[in-house]
């Protein structure tokens, strides 16, 4: 099995694992697209943000009043420009958030954490091969999201890589503010 083929059928389990969760009565499920901009950029080396994108579904269960769990599978543009040369770098990753959990603060206000799974699709920029870096990458997620109306909401977080990206000497690993929209079914 591909490691793309893995990751969907991660997703998929944790959309069953979560509909499981609830306890009588009826599961109140949402589906749902989001997108917006990546500011991203490396850890632990001198570089400058980069901007891109990130797109992709999410599904969230209500398991109380205030407390949700959300599933989402998501393209990211991550990467970075080097400061002493301006050189980009663009790494695309198929991004798995397994479960975060959300907790409603007040009326229209959300904060939310979670682990983030990314697979490396592509890397890109002079002299930049996918073989120089590895293909997985392990971080967490953390944000506020907003109800701007019924089933649309901003959102904003911080994604902050653990794990080490380069094969290369010396740690590197990714971190990213991202900022979007999200619209549930």
């Amino acid at each position: 099995m591909t490691k793309k083929a893995k990751l969907f059928t991660f997703f998929i389990l944790s959309i069953l694992w979560m509909s499981n969760a609830q306890s009588g009565g009826s599961s109140d499920f949402e589906f749902g697209i989001k997108g917006g901009a990546n500011l991203s950029g490396f850890r632990n080396v001198s570089s400058k943000y980069k901007a891109g994108i990130s797109a992709g579904l999410f599904v969230q269960c209500q398991v109380s009043d205030r407390v949700s769990l959300q599933s989402e599978l998501l393209y990211n543009a991550f990467g970075g420009k080097a400061k002493n040369n301006n050189q980009k770098t663009k790494l695309n990753y198929a991004s798995f958030v397994p479960v975060k959990l959300k907790y409603q603060l007040f009326d229209l206000l959300k904060i939310g954490i979670g682990p983030q799974i990314s697979y490396l699709v592509s890397a890109k920029g002079r002299g930049v091969s996918k073989k120089n870096f590895n293909k997985l990458d392990f971080g967490g997620v953390a944000g506020l999201e907003i109800e701007l109306v019924e089933k649309l909401n901003v959102f904003a977080q911080y994604y902050y890589g653990v794990r080490d990206i380069s094969k290369a000497p010396g740690k590197v690993s990714n971190k990213a503010i991202q900022v979007g929209l999200a619209y549930s079914f």
